[in-house]
């Protein structure tokens, strides 16, 4: 019986908790900015990326107000505005590389990025969104140091 008591006690005690990852320093939440966001999925379809080095993706600089990331094939930068829940991004720019296996997906990730008016984080996943229909998705990832 001392040892089923003991083994409850352990079990119990065994369960999820969020404290923990804020004790290492990972919140329950991410926050929109300085978060390095990968890309999952575009117009409802999932994303694969061929090489883990090069994750289409995204990120957004609170000092700056600029959005930058990777598209597929080229890099690119633009400016956002951030009011609430409501995000927009203007002037986006990329680099002009031409990648044929890549370029159809890149030309729609770029247009998505330009036609969002809010986003939405839940935990560490990322949505953005235009009059309430997800454009694309995101999960919370550790930048690369290459």
């Amino acid at each position: 019986m001392r040892y089923l008591v003991a083994f409850l006690i352990l079990l119990l005690s065994c369960r999820p908790s969020h404290k923990i990852g804020d004790l290492v320093g990972v919140p329950k939440e991410r926050p929109l900015e300085k978060t390095y966001w990968v890309l999952t999925e575009l117009d409802g379809k999932p994303i694969s990326t061929i090489n883990e080095a090069k994750k289409l993706h995204v990120q957004f600089d609170p000092i700056t107000k600029t959005a930058s990331g990777f598209a597929g094939c080229n890099q690119f930068t633009g400016d956002y505005a951030l009011e609430g829940k409501k995000l927009s991004l203007k002037n986006l720019a990329s680099t002009r590389m031409f990648c044929q296996e890549t370029m159809e997906t890149e030309t729609r990730y770029l247009h998505a990025l330009t036609e969002i008016d809010s986003y939405k984080v839940e935990e560490h996943v990322l949505f953005l969104t235009k009059e309430d229909q997800q454009l694309a998705k995101f999960q919370a990832d550790v930048k690369p140091t290459n």
